[in-house]
């Protein structure tokens, strides 16, 4: 009796169980209807939209990546519209990649001066931004670091002459064009704008992915019905592509027509490019710029870094997005989207010195010659005149020549620099004179350089140079004599009968441009005014001072002679007395 009961229960149990799991079949049949057949197309255009819009995103993705890693630029053989020619004339390669130079210098040759014209070295104008640079014209005190030579150079005309060039690709078609832009896109006929790169790559590469074939084993049949056509949409925060490529689909007997796709990167390559485009264009068009320290803020999330002479004196621009991903070259993952550009090393320009007339920068010529670095004996600028002299017979030395560079500073009262470099590199500076070689600590001395003397500046970031000629006035002080009377003497003459009376004078001549034991003995001394020739005795020379006695005959008469002492240079001085 109890067995019999267990399995009533059992049976009871399962009777229940049965019941239940057929309810809730009925219930589901009731709330998710089989699919009906008309929607069997929608299910193949879901398939096939996803299966575009992965191919499209994985082409727009490699296509953001080459466009930061190249520097703007994907290249024809790549997919792209930039020549593969840049690759050898305007593309540097670091990192695994052919980087568009984004500054290149100026078409100058190595030896070209930029101010003023130096006879060794060719004047350009073409290559220079302004002969007076950085002053807006060599009448002027004014200093404007953009200024540049306005007239249309031959082979570009239309076009400000920068003595750097700015190669940055635009970010759209639009921007390849503006007045200022290197001329470098135009040598190509068509549009290079990083717009324009990323639609033609992704046109191209998305069709090795897009294999429809792959639908026929679920017997989806997809035929292109047109030309595909991608729009990059470069918005601030992300960049979009859409897609218009017209697609027939059929599935079990269905048809259905396709043609936008759309997806989004979330690379902020607009704000990215902005601020590198800001960075490169300061640095090409303003040499008092610093791309070590700009005083530009880069957007939230965004670093940057400039490698310094990667080679052949050649920096690399490094600016990294963290809040933008795109895919690694390995293809393991994703990594930051990173800008590279280049900027090449540029030859670096002499700031000017007003030698014609020193009294256009208001309180220069007062600062030259009230220099720290020197004594006033040790000084070479003469200060009795605005044009810029050197005093004959002072050395010419580098303090000297730092004075010139220390009197514009204070007399400016602005930030100035003896010389710039476009691209920021160190710079070294030696001189020369007429008569000594290189860095050569120089006395100017010699009556044959008394009308052709000079000093040259020279300036170098160790590859490039810049030079800077001075013609150079010597200054001859005039020497000046002085006259001390030493009174009778008396000279018996017993054979004869008389007595000799003597007037005696002790002549100093005194030149400043002596230097100690060197040309004073060049010193003459002439005496005129009295009837009978003077006896002259010339004494020792001491220092900057030469000694003459001189005794005259006492004729009985006062007659008024005149004393001259006369220079090498013709530069004299006289004082004139009455000898009785």
């Amino acid at each position: 009796m109890n067995q019999r009961g267990a399995m009533s229960i059992f049976l009871v149990m399962g009777i229940l169980i049965l019941f239940f799991v057929g309810f809730m079949l009925f219930m589901r049949s009731l709330t998710i209807p089989t699919p009906k057949e008309e929607d069997y197309s929608g299910y193949a255009a879901t398939e096939v939209e996803g299966f575009v819009n992965k191919c499209l995103l994985q082409s727009a993705m490699l296509g953001l990546q080459l466009i930061g890693a190249q520097g703007g630029v994907i290249y024809k053989s790549q997919g792209g519209v930039t020549p593969d020619s840049f690759k050898t004339t305007r593309a540097f390669y670091y990192n695994g990649s052919y980087i568009l130079i984004g500054i290149s210098p100026g078409e100058f040759q190595p030896g070209h001066s930029c101010v003023p014209t130096h006879p060794s070295s060719v004047y350009d104008p073409q290559q220079c931004p302004s002969v007076a640079f950085p002053f807006v014209s060599t009448d002027s005190p004014e200093i404007s670091f953009d200024q540049r030579d306005t007239r249309p150079p031959p082979a570009y005309p239309g076009f400000l002459r920068l003595f750097n060039r700015f190669n940055l690709p635009g970010l759209y078609p639009r921007e390849e064009y503006f007045l200022g832009m290197s001329p470098t896109w135009q040598y190509v006929g068509n549009d290079n704008s990083i717009y324009t790169n990323l639609k033609i790559f992704v046109e191209n590469n998305i069709t090795k992915c897009l294999d429809f074939s792959t639908f026929e084993d679920a017997g989806i049949d997809v035929q292109p019905e047109g030309e595909l056509e991608v729009t990059p949409i470069i918005a601030e925060d992300d960049v979009s592509f859409a897609l218009n490529y017209p697609l027939l689909v059929r599935y079990k007997g269905k048809e259905i027509t396709m043609e936008r796709f759309y997806v989004n990167t979330k690379v902020r390559l607009k704000p990215v490019y902005r601020f590198i485009e800001m960075l490169l264009w300061n640095e090409a068009k303003n040499f008092s710029f610093d791309i070590l320290r700009p005083n530009i803020m880069a957007p939230a999330g965004v670093s940057y870094e400039v490698r310094m002479d990667v080679e052949n004196m050649s920096d690399v621009l490094v600016v990294e997005d963290a809040e933008s991903l795109v895919p690694s070259r390995n293809g393991e993952g994703f990594v930051p989207f990173v800008f590279f550009s280049v900027i090449e090393n540029s030859q670096p320009a002499i700031s000017y010195i007003h030698y014609q007339n020193l009294d256009v920068v208001p309180g220069l010529r007062e600062n030259i010659i009230n220099c720290p670095y020197l004594t006033p004996r040790e000084n070479p600028w003469e200060e009795t005149t605005s044009q810029l002299m050197a005093e004959i017979g002072t050395n010419m030395t580098r303090k000297a020549i730092e004075c010139l560079w220390l009197a514009y500073r204070r007399a400016l009262g602005v930030s100035y620099e003896r010389a710039y470099d476009p691209d920021d590199d160190m710079l070294t500076w030696d001189f020369k004179t007429a008569n000594c070689g290189w860095n050569q600590e120089c006395q100017y001395k010699g009556s044959n350089l008394f009308f052709d003397n000079y000093l040259d500046l020279r300036f170098s970031d160790g590859m490039y140079t810049d030079t800077l000629h001075i013609p150079l006035e010597l200054y001859d002080h005039p020497p000046k004599v002085s006259i001390v009377d030493k009174g009778y003497l008396d000279i018996e003459q017993p054979l004869l009968g008389i007595s000799v009376h003597k007037i005696l004078y002790l002549i100093n001549g005194t030149d400043e441009d002596i230097v100690w034991g060197t040309d004073v003995d060049d010193i003459q001394l002439t005496i005129t005014g009295y009837p009978v020739a003077p006896i002259v005795k010339e004494n020792s020379s001491m220092g900057h001072t030469k000694l003459w006695g001189v005794a005259f005959e006492n004729l009985g008469h006062g007659y008024d002679v005149t004393f001259t002492v006369t220079d090498k240079y013709g530069k004299s001085d006289s004082v004139t007395i009455t000898v009785s």
